[in-house]
């Protein structure tokens, strides 16, 4: 059978071909396979094994195949992905990085933080324990009367009654500026993801008593299986601290 009647069945069929020696399985409604040499019929089940299903031909303006609907690869453990697979090559994990083989190997094309997109944003002030303002989730009763949160301990702060709706569900991370102010003595202030370990560092340290000082923070503020943002906030002794957030990475556009 010539390669030009191949091309001809395949187009007609409407079908996607799976590329390369990842193994990658394509759906679109019914499972689809193609035997070695023969087009992706859809509805069909012919078994390539190990054999992938290569198009050649086509240009710019006139593609060898063409897919109208979604196409799905079905996920490769990372240890089974080749690292020779053939050049066009597409694989994706089981946590969901995309691999694409170039001609010096694997290309990931992590659609995590590398593919998420950083607004800066009117500055929103979301904590200030001097005035009692803040949605404080869990942590208000550490907060004094003078409006020190307590040396050793953390509140949580959610973002929801200051960020638009439109941002809940789609923002990762948030850039806060931190002030701590109405020190008592030497201290740090450490910003975390409210449902991940303390980190054993600081995003804000003071030296002293009476002190004011402000630092811009990257902070996750990601919680799985919520619809809500929040950060935690940690000081390791006595400060007032205030929170304004400048700034947001989101999973997609805004626009979107």
């Amino acid at each position: 059978m010539s390669t030009e009647t191949n091309r001809r069945r395949l187009l007609r069929a409407g079908a996607a071909a799976s590329v390369g020696a990842a193994a990658a399985a394509v759906f679109a409604g019914d499972p689809a396979h193609a035997a070695p040499g023969e087009p992706v019929l859809l509805g069909r089940d012919n078994d390539a094994g190990t054999a992938g299903t290569v198009l050649n031909g086509g240009d710019a303006l006139n593609a060898t195949l063409t897919v109208t609907s979604e196409v799905r690869i079905v996920p490769t453990p990372v240890d089974r992905i080749p690292l020779d697979a053939p050049v066009g090559t597409v694989a994706t994990t089981d946590a969901g990085d995309v691999m694409v083989a170039g001609p010096d190997g694997p290309t990931w094309l992590h659609n995590d933080r590398w593919s998420n997109m950083t607004e800066a944003i009117r500055p929103v002030r979301v904590l200030d324990t001097r005035q009692k303002f803040g949605r404080i989730l869990s942590g208000a009763e550490f907060i004094d009367a003078n409006g020190r949160v307590a040396g050793g301990k953390t509140i949580v702060v959610m973002l929801d009654a200051y960020l638009p709706d439109l941002y809940r569900r789609r923002t990762v991370s948030v850039y806060v500026n931190v002030t701590v102010t109405r020190t008592v003595q030497r201290g740090y202030l450490t910003t975390h993801n409210p449902v991940r370990p303390r980190p054993a560092t600081s995003s804000l340290n003071y030296s002293g008593p009476n002190q004011t000082i402000a630092n811009l923070v990257e902070v996750s503020t990601l919680i799985p299986g919520e619809t809500h943002s929040a950060f935690a906030i940690f000081v390791s002794s006595p400060a007032a601290v205030i929170a304004d957030v400048c700034g947001i990475t989101n999973r997609w556009p805004i626009g979107f």
